[in-house]
């Protein structure tokens, strides 16, 4: 049963991220069980109060960080959100390397997405929606694609990890 909860946010990230890519959005409903399951994780795993108060501290210095950069357009605000619960689940110990492979997979994703972009869209890829969206939204990456990237990468290294 305890493995089922750690596997909430692997399983809750990919959703995350196959949103993202169907509508460019990420829902509130998905932010928010990330962050429901969060407390049940760190009882199971017997986290300290003073490493669950630093995942807190953390998490909440990156939403207002993330807030800035969607102040700017560069980020969207579920992307934030996103961060955010993710850094509650990563902890301050695998950050650095969240973010490091995060940024190397947005970067991937935008190099993929603009040569994808570059070319005419198949006439059978056009009547799928999501694929004809992804395809015309030039401006816009579903980042959340990269974020659960970088989760799910170093999801072994925090101290959820059941396994």
């Amino acid at each position: 049963m305890s493995s089922l909860v750690f596997l909430i946010f692997p399983a809750l990230m990919i959703v995350a991220a196959i949103c993202d890519v169907r509508s460019f959005l990420i829902p509130n409903r998905v932010t928010a069980a990330i962050a429901a399951a969060w407390p049940f994780a760190v009882l199971l795993a017997g986290m300290g109060m003073m490493d669950a108060m630093w995942s807190v501290l953390l998490a909440a210095g990156v939403l207002v960080f993330c807030f800035g950069l969607f102040a700017f357009g560069w980020l969207g605000g579920g992307d934030a959100k996103l961060l955010a619960v993710t850094t509650l689940w990563i902890g301050p110990a695998v950050l650095p390397a969240f973010l490091f492979v995060t940024v190397m997979a947005g970067a991937g994703l935008a190099i993929v997405l603009l040569t994808f972009r570059r070319f005419p869209l198949p006439v059978m890829a056009a009547t799928v929606g999501w694929v004809s969206q992804l395809h015309e939204r030039k401006r816009d990456i579903p980042y959340g694609v990269a974020i659960a990237a970088g989760a799910i990468y170093t999801w072994p290294a925090t101290a959820f990890f059941p396994f």
